[in-house]
């Protein structure tokens, strides 16, 4: 199972898209789409490595492991 949370609610072209994300398989891949007619698929990442980690209460920070990804300024 995967599980992520953003960093920030959103972010502008040019910056860095941070997830949180917690996974029990070794390593996992991020697919970003961009929303026209449908779907359309932007980027693949490579494979990441993946790490455990436990949920937390509402009022914690989860900490879990960040990755960050540029968004195109297109």
């Amino acid at each position: 199972m995967i599980s992520a949370y953003p960093a920030s609610a959103s972010v502008w072209p040019g910056e860095q898209l941070v997830l949180h994300v917690a996974t029990d398989q070794p390593r996992f891949r991020v697919q970003f789409l961009r929303w026209a007619e449908g779907p359309v698929p932007v980027m693949l990442t490579g494979w990441l490595n993946g790490e455990a980690a436990p949920a937390r209460g509402a009022d914690d920070d989860w900490r879990w492991p960040a990755y960050s990804f540029e968004v195109p300024e297109d």
